[in-house]
């Protein structure tokens, strides 16, 4: 088995990790190059507005195109670049080119306007549809000049590309490689102002291709969309081999498990308190941060990956624009890439805001030439010269008094404290908690208050808890028979808890073990009430005496009758009269006479059981109220 392969700057790279890293570069490829018959720049077709068909055109005009980006005029008019029969129709389908080309600019981040110049043409395998590349490929604007209804005008806005795609295409079909860098000399009057002369480069490039049956590039000038951004990554992928199974994050996506857990490295954690005592001259945000984007930045300069994650309006290019600054102030490269030109600007935007746009190189869009990036260079370059150091101690030392003052705030705010363990922001969020309008008149002493400790908290919501319950009985709305009871001393409350008790474990149980006897021996209902129950009792004891004071032949008479007979006895005039005139008065007179009993010690001994079932029974109910 081979050696495995040593990075420069890292571990070496076994067969395995390299196998793997090959095999997704391939995939990757596939799915970035495509090689159907939907790519414009390999098979493209004229359509009603995706076109716009400059072959035949003005030979000045099209040099004067080809070199305007030298100069600041809006370029060349489109009815200069096209007959008079056909300017109605171009205008119309340079304007929806135009509006193709921006929808793509501002929704995907590519500048996809071109000018295709030459169209190389073979036979497929397949036997379909031949293929038609664009050879190369000029940036251009359309402008509209003079509003809605004005001119269209054509301007070059960057260097000349070569197809990619007609290049890959060549190289995996028939082995033959075409390099931008050997090429291009053979493209004539590009820089020096001279006519533009494509014709030596078609024939470098048909020289190369000839082993290809048929082919042939046509000299074509066509306008239209064309989006080649992809090839980039493309040439990345298929020139980058060892770097890119070097980068554990690659190897990693590749399938590669140890590079995976390489690239994830070692998760920490951090407290946010450790960032209140960094020094100013060791932090360089320039934009507003909370506590979680500065710890953010912190673990990712510790060298830390990570995924900051959020809603638009969360921070996240706040985030970044403070991570650029605070790389680019230690002597660090930062590479920002993003699929919107939108997301650019917006960082862009904020470092310039902070006096630090110099220290970006804005390398976004095709249309950047390499005059662009010279000239952005130049410009960072003087201004880092021209720099002076800041005087920032004073400065800084007031930051650190104020910063050490918040932070004492803070720990003094969130600092439990006797005789509760309670902070202060804990005792502002249970004030703030109450319901509105709470409010207590009573004060207590400094001495009852820091003896009152968490049991004791605990011990008085208890028995306010258990007082709130027993409010009616305060009130007088309650209808126990404790409502209104006035007790003036201690003792009296516990002697009334105890009497109630007893009555309640042993009292009553008795009297419902009696009650119910006495009721399997009567028609009586069950007492619902103290008060029936005094009257039951007293019946009962009546309806006692009765069957002992009266014989029982009685209970064989009429009482009703004899109850109106003996009605004249009400009074005592009525009764003497009645016994002169009224027999039938006499009658039941001598009736009632005859029923009592006469043995006196028998009447005497009724009379004591009755005194005694009524001294019981109250007693009972004495007991129970």
């Amino acid at each position: 088995m081979p050696a495995p392969a040593q990075t420069p700057t890292g571990p070496a790279i076994t067969p395995e990790r390299q196998l793997k890293v090959d095999v997704a570069r391939r995939a990757w490829i596939s799915r970035l190059v495509d090689m159907s018959r939907r790519n414009n720049l390999l098979f493209y077709r004229d359509t009603k507005t995706g076109t716009l068909d400059l072959t035949g055109a003005d030979a000045d005009a099209v040099r004067r195109l080809l070199q305007s980006y030298r100069s600041d005029t809006d370029g060349v008019k489109l009815t200069d670049l096209v007959p008079a029969d056909r300017k109605v129709q171009a205008s119309a389908a340079l304007a929806d080119i135009a509006k193709r080309a921006q929808i793509n600019y501002e929704e995907r981040g590519l500048a996809t306007l071109f000018l295709a110049m030459g169209m190389a043409t073979w036979p497929t395998q397949d036997g379909g549809r031949p293929t038609a590349a664009p050879v190369v490929l000029v940036p251009v604007g359309a402008t509209q000049v003079g509003g809605r209804s004005g001119l269209w005008h054509l301007r070059r806005t960057g260097d000349v590309k070569l197809n990619d795609v007609l290049a890959h295409a060549l190289k995996d079909a028939h082995g033959i490689v075409l390099s931008a860098d050997e090429l291009t000399p053979h493209l004539l009057g590009d820089d020096d102002g001279e006519a533009f002369d494509l014709q030596p480069l078609f024939a470098a490039i048909s020289a190369k291709a000839a082993a290809v049956p048929d082919f042939a590039i046509a000299e074509r000038l066509v306008v239209g969309n064309f989006a080649f951004q992809k090839m980039a990554i493309v040439k990345d992928l298929q020139e980058l081999v060892a770097p890119l199974a070097a980068h554990d994050l690659i190897a990693g996506i590749a399938g590669d498990t140890g590079a995976a857990q390489s690239a994830r490295g070692g998760r920490e954690s951090m407290n946010p308190r450790e960032l209140d005592a960094l020094a100013p001259d060791e932090e360089f945000l320039i934009r507003d941060a909370d506590s979680s984007q500065q710890q953010a930045i912190a673990l990712t300069l510790r060298g830390q990956n990570g995924v900051i994650s959020g809603p638009p309006g969360t921070g996240k290019s706040q985030t970044i624009s403070n991570l650029i600054a605070e790389l680019v102030a230690r002597g660090k490269t930062v590479l920002f890439v993003a699929e919107k030109r939108a997301a650019l600007d917006v960082v862009l935007n904020r470092l310039d805001a902070a006096d630090l746009g110099h220290l970006c190189l804005d390398c976004h869009g095709a249309e950047l030439t390499r005059r662009q990036v010279a000239e952005q260079l130049k410009e960072s370059l003087e201004r880092v010269r021209e720099a002076r150091e800041p005087d920032v101690a004073t400065l800084h030392r007031k930051f650190v008094e104020r910063r050490d003052q918040l932070n004492t705030h803070a720990r003094e705010l969130h600092r439990p404290r006797a005789p509760w363990n309670l902070s202060l922001h804990q005792l502002y969020g249970r004030l703030l908690a109450l319901p509105e309008g709470t409010a207590c008149r009573v004060r207590l002493p400094r001495k009852v208050v820091l003896g009152i400790d968490d049991r004791a908290i605990d011990t008085a919501c208890g028995h306010v808890e258990e007082l709130a319950d027993l409010a009616p009985l305060v009130t007088g709305e309650s209808t126990s028979a404790w409502t209104g009871a006035d007790f003036a001393q201690t003792d009296d409350v516990r002697r009334a808890i105890e009497r109630a008790r007893w009555l309640a474990h042993e009292r009553w149980p008795r009297w419902e073990a009696a009650s119910a006897a006495l009721l399997r021996e009567s028609a009586a209902n069950a007492p619902d009430t103290v008060g029936q129950v005094r009257t039951l009792l007293a019946a009962l004891a009546a309806t006692h005496d009765t069957f002992h004071t009266v014989r029982p032949e009685f209970y064989g008479e009429d009482p009703p009758a004899l109850t109106s007979a003996l009605a004249p006895a009400a009074s005592t005039f009525g009764g003497f009269w009645a016994l002169l005139t009224n027999g039938a008065y006499r009658a039941a007179l001598r009736t009632a006479y005859a029923a009592v009993l006469k043995d006196p010690d028998f009447v005497n001994e009724t009379r004591k059981t009755g005194m005694v079932i009524r001294a019981q029974a109250g007693e009972t109910l004495d007991g129970l109220v």
